[in-house]
């Protein structure tokens, strides 16, 4: 059957091998117009309705192969994200221990520089109203004070720590290598 013929045919539903997968057919439109069907724009009338019909269908297998690509290339994106999420808690939980004093340690830390911020202006104040009053005394902040000796004993525990965080995650990984071979 050619173009030319189907576009003779009085009723489409029957006999056009396109309609219902391909084709909708002529219908009306709500204020009454007609929705022509595909097969009235098509340029050459001596063309065969079943070659037209196989493009179409391989356009459509192409298109749902395609889709069925995209589908599983988001679930395996997806699984290998879960996998990562899971391996960084897993790793964040083997070194839960040494993060928990790291942080606490740096929290001390800070504490201590806040103190050690307070006191100086304390001490800043205080000679700039003894200056401005004339008097002789001057209050003075040590070199190497016990806080600032605290934070660098700190820093260097929190140092240790790392190393050691940083050595129980390479061994972590080692063992996930040899599980995986």
């Amino acid at each position: 059957m050619t173009v030319k013929e189907l576009r003779k045919l009085d009723d489409c539903k029957e006999h056009c091998p396109l309609y219902g997968e391909f084709c909708p057919g002529g219908m009306a439109c709500y204020g009454g117009d007609p929705i022509e069907p595909p097969c009235i724009y098509w340029d050459d009338e001596n063309e065969n309705v079943d070659d037209i019909y196989e493009r179409m269908a391989a356009s459509r297998r192409r298109y749902e192969e395609w889709e069925d690509k995209k589908y599983q290339k988001e679930q395996e994106n997806k699984k290998k994200k879960e996998e990562k999420a899971k391996k960084a808690r897993e790793a964040r939980w083997h070194v839960r221990t040494e993060q928990r004093e790291i942080t606490a340690l740096r929290k001390r830390i800070r504490n201590n520089e806040r103190m050690l911020s307070f006191a100086k202006g304390m001490a800043e104040a205080t000679n700039w109203t003894n200056e401005m009053f004339n008097y002789e005394e001057r209050v003075e902040i040590k070199e190497k004070n016990i806080l600032e000796i605290e934070n660098e004993k700190m820093q260097n525990r929190i140092d240790e720590l790392l190393e050691i965080k940083k050595q129980k995650l390479k061994e972590l990984r080692a063992k996930r290598k040899a599980e995986s071979h």
